[in-house]
Order: structure tokens, then C-alpha cells, then sequence
């Protein structure tokens, strides 16, 4: 059932999926049908839910929250706007505020507890029809461990949740939850203080000065990351005295200093 919800004098079409294949995939068909509506898409789980460079997203039932919601056009949002990295600090001030636990974020889009990763953003901007451009932004939260659920082997160790003890949302929590994160988001654009939600993006970016590896031109680089530039770009110092400055579009860090390859 598709219900209204309001949300920074915004009408959203908010309905709520027991599965899917992904929820930007949704996202994206309801757009197609009437640009002119925004739109805000739970599910219980998604079958084929992707991240950045169309990575997997493991999105089981029971265990988490799996949303998408389509930007507003009055928000005429551009790159310089970091719409990912304000979606990654509106959810660790999500979770800090309803856990008071202290979550991390590795550049760009994935936010931790404990060392492992407990969820993940993709930002996607699609044009339909040409010339009007459509932002969404998809987010999967893990909540907590479900008893039944069958975690793939290669996430062993790598999946964390938010809550260490088993928790059974309901789909008005979920709605309140996505909500919540949305109006936040919402809000960090509007007032166009990217340069001060930055500096405190900053301050819980795991990945800042520590030895990192990524792919360029199908090489393994290595160096030290630094800090961010105004626009989110990372600044990683080189031997021999060289600076790389990693675009975060187009880069995808392999490792970290004292983590396991973070994926």
C-alpha cells in the first residue's frame, strides 16, 4: 500500500516491499512512470541489492533496513554537493544517537562499528526523460543477526550490526528509521553547509592517516591517506614526495592500515 509522508515540506509516496530486487532498481522503474513524484522505498530484503562498482550487497530478511529515496528536484544537487558523504554522516549520527555507540566511516560510503562494516550507500543520478536528471540515493543498514538467516562464507567476519542483541523491527520502525535518515539528509543540503559537514565527516573517517592500496589503471597503489579536499576528494601521500588525489566516483580502497581488505 503506498501511503503520503511528509518530510522537510516534501511529499514522499513511501511504500513498503516484503522483497525486491533491489530498491533503487524500484526506485528508478516508479520514476520512469511520473518524474514529478518523489518517492521513499523500504523493503525487507533485497535478492539482488548492489553497491559501487555493482558489488553485491548482501540484504537478507530479518536483518536489516533497505531503503531508497529520490532527491527532491528543488534541491538542484551538483557533485560539489557530496550527497554520499552527507547520506554516510546522517547515518552514523542515525546510529550514535539511538545506540550512543561512536560508528566510523570509510571513505566514502560505508559506515562501521567495531571494525566491520554495518552499512553501505550508493548515490545513483539517472536521466529520464533526457534532460531531466534523477537523483536517489540507496541505503542498507544491518540491524541485528538473524537466527535463520545463512550469512555467505566470504562475509565471515566482515558483517557487523548495530545491535549486538537480536531486534525485531516492524515495518513502522523501518519507515521511521528511513524517515528519520532522509531528513536529515535533507536538511544538510538544504542549508548548504557542505564545507562544515565535511570537517566532521572528517573527524569519523577511519581511513585518514593510515596506510592504504587501491586499484589505478589496473595497478596496486599504495600510500598514506592524508585528509580531504573542500569537494571529498582524498589526498594520499606517496613515496619519493608525490600526492594522489583519489576522486571518490572512480576509486574503490582495497585495504587499511590494521584492517582486513575492507569490501
Amino acid at each position: 500500500m503506498i501511503k503520503n509522508v511528509m518530510i522537510e515540506d516534501e511529499l514522499f509516496y513511501f511504500e513498503h516491499l516484503s522483497e525486491v530486487t533491489s530498491t533503487n532498481t524500484v526506485a528508478k522503474q516508479y520514476k520512469i512512470r511520473d518524474t514529478s513524484k518523489n518517492w521513499l522505498i523500504v523493503s525487507d530484503c533485497q535478492t539482488a541489492g548492489y553497491g559501487r562498482f555493482g558489488r553485491h550487497f548482501y540484504s537478507p530478511k530479518e536483518s536489516g533496513i533497505y531503503f531508497t529515496f529520490t532527491l527532491p528536484s528543488r534541491f538542484n544537487i551538483t557533485e560539489n554537493d557530496c550527497l554520499t558523504f552527507l547520506a554516510a554522516l546522517a547515518i552514523a549520527t542515525e546510529i550514535e544517537e539511538r545506540t550512543s555507540k561512536s560508528p566510523a566511516i570509510k571513505w566514502v560510503n560505508d559506515i562501521y562499528l567495531h571494525g566491520k562494516k554495518v552499512a553501505g550507500i550508493l548515490a545513483e543520478s539517472t536521466f529520464f526523460p533526457v534532460g531531466n536528471q534523477n537523483l536517489m540515493v540507496g541505503i542498507g543498514i544491518n540491524i541485528s543477526r538473524s537466527e535463520t538467516e545463512k550469512e555467505p562464507h566470504d562475509l565471515h567476519n566482515k558483517r557487523g550490526f548495530v545491535y549486538e542483541e537480536t531486534k525485531e523491527l516492524t515495518v513502522e520502525d523501518k519507515k521511521e528509521w528511513a524517515v528519520s535518515i532522509v531528513r536529515r539528509i535533507l536538511a544538510m543540503v538544504e542549508d548548504k553547509k557542505t564545507s562544515d559537514y565535511l570537517k566532521t565527516y572528517q573527524s569519523k573517517c577511519l581511513t585518514l592517516n593510515k596506510k592504504i592500496s587501491w586499484k589505478k589503471n589496473g595497478e596496486t597503489m599504495v600510500g598514506r591517506a592524508q585528509k580531504l579536499t573542500a569537494y571529498g576528494q582524498l589526498v594520499v601521500s606517496m613515496e619519493n614526495n608525490r600526492v594522489e588525489i583519489l576522486n571518490h566516483g572512480d576509486t574503490s580502497i582495497l585495504a587499511c592500515e590494521k584492517e582486513e581488505v575492507l569490501r
